[in-house]
């Protein structure tokens, strides 16, 4: 027996968490056997009573049956009654005094049969607020959620569905018979030079020139000859904009010398972005993703342009579209790569690849092609169909949640966000 005892000691000494453990799973399985136990006690009183309660309805029903059949009986005798002198009044006599015996025994059945069902009723209530209260909870509780269930579940997997047909098959054709998307303020856009686009682009600030960065995206800078302040709004002309589309607190660089110094930019936290360098002269200019722009240098302004009757603009959620014009320089990202064409043709590209156009470039959302892969969510509803020749850039493929380097919950939160954010130009 001490060795016996010597073992079980040992045991819970080295192997207590496996002990706590199988204690854990035998409650959970002694709390489960008990709750079932519980619960099949509860639905057998539960099924009793409503025998109960059943079976008294269908006495009462088949009483007030018999209690009709014999008044119509009655009303039926009431309207032959024999004369005082008719022989047959004694058969009559008899007739009616059975029926009448039989109503009135309906009645007293019937009466008792409510009692019964009465007390029934009161003791399945007893029995729900006693001992059974918690099945008789949980039964509400199941009897309450069921059908907020079903609306859930029809809101989830059904609604998403008609909502992508609705957009596809009426929304969409529609869209093809109004007119293209064309600014009125039409900059040119053949003076705009762009760079090849590098995973690192250098920066020149010159002599009494101030460029503008993004802090997370100087890799590189001199240790003497530039001094560096905070920016708190690119614009204060446009707070807003210039805060929502990130162009915030950003990195001042000036020289303090008579020479230029050399700026290095690169993304730091993802290798697959590249980077393009975009310069502009007074006559020309670009819609631009503010979000796309890493550093601005120049007298770069900025305008906004609405476009609220325009189907084209709701489907594609290009309500207001922000032009960058001016003389100066833009450093744009992409990823993967950034492509930079002025095709003579018509020509489509998906909206997430864009970053920037001419302003003179109309342009109109075309509905894609097949449905399958839009209703399941690994195509967009439209393309973008730029109806003239002009400058296009865009990126090369946009990222995933996994290649962002981004929680799902988190990608999940600034993907709502983005999207309401978009109809305003970003």
């Amino acid at each position: 027996m001490s060795l016996i005892r010597d073992l079980i000691l040992w045991f819970l000494v080295r192997c207590w968490r496996v002990a706590l453990m199988l204690v854990v799973v035998f409650l959970a399985l002694f709390l489960f056997y008990a709750g079932l136990k519980y619960w099949k006690s509860a639905e057998k009183d539960f099924d009793n009573f409503g025998s109960q309660i059943k079976a008294a309805k269908e006495q009462i029903v088949q009483q007030l049956d018999l209690k009709q059949q014999a008044k119509s009986k009655l009303d039926e005798l009431n309207t032959r009654k024999p004369w005082p002198l008719d022989p047959s009044m004694f058969f009559w006599s008899n007739e009616y005094a059975a029926w009448r015996k039989a109503y009135y025994k309906a009645d007293e059945l019937a009466n008792a049969a409510r009692e019964t069902e009465q007390n029934a009723i009161l003791s399945l209530n007893d029995a729900k607020e006693g001992k059974w209260w918690g099945v008789a909870l949980a039964r509400k509780c199941w009897a309450i959620i069921m059908p907020l269930a079903g609306y859930a579940a029809f809101a989830v997997f059904v609604l998403p569905s008609l909502w992508k047909i609705f957009w596809f098959y009426l929304i969409a054709p529609l869209a093809s018979r109004a007119p293209a998307i064309k600014l009125k303020h039409s900059i040119a856009g053949e003076d705009v030079l762009i760079s090849s686009p590098s995973f690192v682009q250098e920066v020149e600030i010159s002599p009494k020139e101030t460029v503008y960065t993004r802090a997370d995206w100087v890799n590189e800078y001199p240790a003497d000859g530039v001094k560096k302040d905070t920016r708190m709004v690119w614009d204060w002309a446009s707070p807003l904009i210039s805060c929502a589309a990130g162009l915030r607190e950003l990195t001042e660089w000036k020289v303090t010398g008579n020479r230029s110094e050399i700026l290095k930019l690169c993304a730091g936290s993802d290798p697959n972005l590249k980077i393009v360098k975009v310069v502009l002269d007074r006559h020309s200019g670009l819609v631009i993703k503010p979000s796309r722009i890493i550093a601005i240098s120049g007298d770069i302004q900025l305008s906004t342009e609405w476009r609220l009757l325009n189907l084209h603009s709701w489907i594609s959620g290009r309500l207001r579209h922000i032009i960058f014009f001016g003389s100066g320089t833009l450093y744009l990202s992409g990823y993967g790569d950034i492509r930079a064409e002025s095709r003579e043709n018509r020509r489509r590209m998906a909206d997430k690849l864009l970053i920037a156009y001419d302003t003179r470039v109309p342009f109109r959302t075309v509905r894609t092609e097949t449905f399958w892969p839009f209703l399941r969510g690994t195509a967009s509803l439209y393309d973008l169909q730029f109806e003239e020749p002009g400058l296009v850039i865009y990126q090369a493929s946009a990222p995933s949640v996994e290649d962002a380097g981004g929680k799902p919950m988190t990608s999940r939160i600034e993907g709502w966000f983005d999207l309401l954010l978009k109809p305003l130009g970003f």
